[in-house]
């Protein structure tokens, strides 16, 4: 077979794509780069490539498909120019391709074809077949299907799968319209309209599997041909953010919004296609948030312990500078016969800019929202690969508050929960608008939270990121900056005294760079309650502010 690395310039034809986890030093060693790119052109040095893309090859070959294309091959890994081009064609490729070919369990000494083991051996019965005349023609071989087996296999084998865990391989799963997956026991055909099944057409009911399954559910819920409500496809987002939160990446600090590229550029194509063009600003893409979604999407949570600092070179306000699987509860849009139908919107989104770190320590008085309008803006093209702004300019309320220890028991959890109307079962299932999460861990690290001038009073908890200010007792000089407020309907006697409804906030919890600037970075989310908040909220003033 000969190999040669084709520029197709726009050429329209079948071709196949891989999804793989890197191998080191095989992957790298076989990568394109500037050096032996203009050989690869003539068909030279492609003569040490992984078993696994040789047999992408043999595959391909085999059924009359003249191209495949591979990551690492197709795009020259050493030149910054040509990444950008290709992140954003990305989507394309693997949307456009006749089937995307996974090998699940791949190592340095095995290829896609592994050989199964002899316990997947089904075990076959050899009948004869005889044809209306009764004249011997040949065999047909019977074997039993177990659906639990079946299903068993599925989940081992790719649901819970070391690839599947990978961040880059979320796109690549999600946005290719058909995948055969080639595992140790079976062969698995999915595609974006029905459940998988193997060679041997037996289904396999995504529903039945793991449900912390994010990205199976997201791959059989999720459809590029939009409804045409911008809410939805917001809610759309926030779970695939939830369901790609989680993964892991070899080089965080540089991948983390990057490999979500072609997802986002999809998202935009859609918000676009819903919106009226005087509304065009919705699509801008701030850190892996929408702006028409903005705050909502500021109000992300951590499911679990923060696990370090926070990542260089993304903003504090963004879900993508934590490691951390990711959710939202309960935005401001949902309705639930627990929250009113006027939720209101608190904070203001002014606009959006790029702004150095001494603007930032400076950063006070008029003049913060200049030059942040977007509406008269055109969002760049390459907004999803190079990171276009890193500030914020928001107006709104801040609330000196005091962030102390974790709450005392499960029953404390129970209260805080309740009275600011964030829906959570006892089986820790979260309710999120768009989907149930199960298993959720948000409560278990929740701290108390009390206005400044009254410390002694419970009123809300904080779910802080930073793992530095996470291992301190007592937070202090932190600001509540509320964004949402909901009227919950629970009635009793939690805030001591008797109430039918009151007024839940939703908050940033932020902190200043440096003494008199109005800059501010993110350290963590929560909820308000009580009558001193909704007394100290009417006699705050309006402040503008910078996130950063």
């Amino acid at each position: 077979m000969v190999l040669t690395l084709k520029e197709t310039g726009g050429r329209r034809g079948k071709y196949i794509t891989l999804t793989h986890r890197w191998i080191q030093p095989d992957t790298a060693n076989a990568s394109t780069l500037l050096s032996n790119y203009p050989e690869r052109l003539c068909g030279k040095a492609l003569e040490h490539l992984p078993r696994h893309f040789e047999d992408a090859f043999y595959l391909a070959s085999k059924m009359d498909i003249p191209f495949v294309w591979i990551d690492s091959l197709c795009i020259i890994q050493d030149s910054e120019q040509d990444w950008i081009v290709e992140a954003s064609r990305m989507a394309k490729y693997y949307q456009n391709s006749f089937f995307t070919v996974a090998g699940f369990g791949v190592t340095r000494e095995t290829g896609l074809f592994t050989a199964s083991g002899q316990e997947f051996v089904p075990d076959l019965v050899r009948l004869p077949y005889r044809d209306r005349e009764g004249i011997h023609k040949g065999y047909f071989y019977v074997c039993p299907v177990d659906q639990s087996k079946v299903k068993e296999q599925y989940d081992q084998e790719i649901a819970q799968s070391d690839l599947l865990n990978r961040g880059w391989i979320f796109q690549e799963w999600v946005l290719s319209r058909r995948v055969i997956c080639y595992t140790r026991t079976a062969c698995f055909y999915q595609c974006q309209k029905f459940n998988p099944r193997t060679t041997m057409s037996n289904d396999v009911n995504l529903d039945i599997l793991n449900d912390r399954n994010a990205d199976l559910s997201l791959k059989n819920l999720f459809r590029f041909d939009f409804p045409t409500s911008d809410k939805s496809i917001f809610d759309r987002w926030r779970f695939a953010v939830h369901a790609y939160s989680s993964l892991r990446l070899t080089n965080a600090s540089e991948d983390r919004l990057t490999a979500l590229a072609g997802i986002s550029e999809e998202f935009a194509i859609a918000i676009n296609r819903s919106i009226d063009p005087k509304r065009h600003w919705y699509s801008f893409y701030l850190s892996g948030m929408w702006a028409g979604d903005i705050v909502v999407s500021l109000l992300w949570e951590m499911d679990g312990a923060c696990s370090g600092q926070k990542l260089n070179g993304i903003p504090t306000w963004s879900w993508a500078s934590v490691l951390n699987p990711i959710v939202w509860q309960l935005d401001h849009r949902l309705r639930s016969p627990q929250h009113s139908r006027d939720t209101k919107e608190l904070g203001r989104f002014l606009g959006a800019k790029k702004t150095s770190a001494d603007e930032q320590i400076s950063a006070s008085g008029n003049g913060l929202a200049e030059d942040a309008n977007l509406k008269s803006r055109i969002a760049p093209a390459d907004q999803f690969v190079t990171p276009q702004f890193n500030t914020l300019v928001m107006q709104g309320k801040l609330l000196s508050v005091k962030v102390s220890g974790l709450f005392d028991s499960d029953s404390d959890l129970d209260i805080a929960a309740t009275l600011s109307g964030y829906e959570i079962d006892s089986e820790h299932n979260l309710q999120t608008g768009f989907t149930t999460i199960p298993g959720s861990r948000t409560r278990e690290y929740w701290r108390k939270l009390s206005l400044s001038q009254s410390p002694e009073v419970l009123c809300g908890w904080a779910s802080i990121d930073d793992l530095i200010a996470s291992s301190k007792p007592v937070l202090l000089d932190v600001l509540a900056f509320p964004l949402t407020k909901t009227t919950v309907k629970f009635p009793g006697f939690g805030l001591g005294y008797y109430w039918t409804a009151h007024q839940a906030y939703n908050i940033l919890l932020l902190q200043r760079i440096a003494d008199g600037s109005s800059c501010f970075e993110r350290v963590g989310v929560g909820r308000l309650f009580g009558s001193e908040t909704v007394d100290q909220l009417k006699s705050a003033n309006e402040e503008t502010l910078w996130l950063v």
